[in-house]
């Protein structure tokens, strides 16, 4: 990824940083295939949709990105260079605290394929060999 320009560039949105985290991430670390994710929260079509929602248990603040490895679930909050985190992200962030979870706040695609390489890495003695070389 030496040459992706949306792994270090700070007008990159949040989007758009996640979308290449995920794929790169998709592509050379298949082991990871369904322990990584995103739970869409707060796009709705409209008011009965949203009250609709909000009904089921949705709640506004919800980290972006689940991974789940090795009994663990680590929570990314992805920003871009500049992004601030809402009040109720912050709130949210706060209570899991409380609780003993922690939520990353993540700002770059590398700075997120960095994390889980490393957390895979961890549970493989020879590293994550499906991770080709940069």
């Amino acid at each position: 990824m030496k040459n992706n320009p949306t792994t270090t560039n700070p007008l990159a949105s949040e989007s758009k940083i996640q979308q290449v985290a995920i794929m790169e991430i998709w592509n050379k670390l298949p082991q990871t295939r369904l322990c990584l994710f995103h739970i869409p929260n707060g796009m709705f079509s409209n008011a009965r949709e949203g009250a609709k929602f909000k009904a089921q248990g949705v709640i506004s603040g919800v980290p972006d990105l689940v991974f789940i490895w090795q009994g663990k679930t680590h929570y990314i909050e992805v920003k871009c260079e500049k992004g601030k985190l809402s009040e109720n992200q912050k709130a949210l962030h706060q209570k899991w605290m409380e609780q003993g979870v922690e939520v990353k706040v993540m700002r770059s695609s590398e700075e997120i394929i960095q994390f889980v390489r490393k957390l895979v890495e961890q549970d493989t003695p020879s590293g994550a060999e499906n991770f080709a070389s940069q």
